[in-house]
């Protein structure tokens, strides 16, 4: 998960880091999902930007799995019997300033 810190923020990077996988956790309690709905990523960046509103200035799913790209994860369906949930930790959140020029990482 990379995250875009906005400019002038003092936040440091890694109450950034702690504050997104709080939003992400929250976003996926089971309380807001029903059993074999689908995820968008979309819908999680809103709501992760509406939890860190004028911390952060984007998010973008960086795939860790060879052949993979963001693209591939913008829609991930469920059968009628699954749940998703997350395991991003801490360490699966990128902070970068909005100066720094981004590179494609896999």
């Amino acid at each position: 998960i990379r995250v875009t810190k906005t400019d002038g923020t003092k936040i440091s990077d890694a109450e950034i880091r702690s504050r997104v996988i709080l939003s992400i956790n929250d976003y996926f309690s089971v309380d807001n999902w029903e059993f074999g709905e689908s995820f968008f990523f979309t819908d999680m960046a809103s709501w992760v930007h509406t939890q860190l509103n004028g911390m952060i200035t984007s998010i973008a799913l960086i795939p860790r799995q060879n052949g993979l790209t963001p693209n591939d994860m913008f829609q991930i369906r469920c059968e009628d019997d699954e749940l998703l949930i997350s395991s991003a930790t801490v360490s699966d959140v990128e902070v970068i300033n909005s100066t720094m020029s981004i590179t494609t990482s896999v």
